[in-house]
């Protein structure tokens, strides 16, 4: 468990200091590219290892009779904050 973690630190600090090193400099395509790369691998990465893990960890924990109707308000819950979190990061 401890090597997805790890693979994931790495790439977020990787991108991380992309996009501190880039606001020092001019940034050419081949900067956008890298970035978009580095992207690519983080959320990768995060989906194999820690991103499955709250889906794998509700299906132990709960018991089975509450287990559809928790499992339906884990899932509107994380949509609803991933909807949140999305809105109030606008780029422009």
């Amino acid at each position: 468990m401890f090597a997805p973690l790890t693979r994931f630190i790495a790439r977020c600090g990787a991108l991380a200091a992309y996009f501190f090193l880039g606001l020092q400099s001019n940034g050419s395509e081949k900067d956008d590219l890298i970035a978009l790369f580095a992207l690519f691998l983080y959320i990768g990465g995060f989906a194999l290892g820690m991103g499955a893990l709250p889906w794998i960890i509700q299906g132990e924990v709960l018991p089975l009779r509450v287990r559809a109707v928790a499992s339906s308000v884990a899932v509107a819950s994380n949509w609803a904050t991933s909807f949140c979190v999305t809105q109030s990061c606008t780029c422009s």
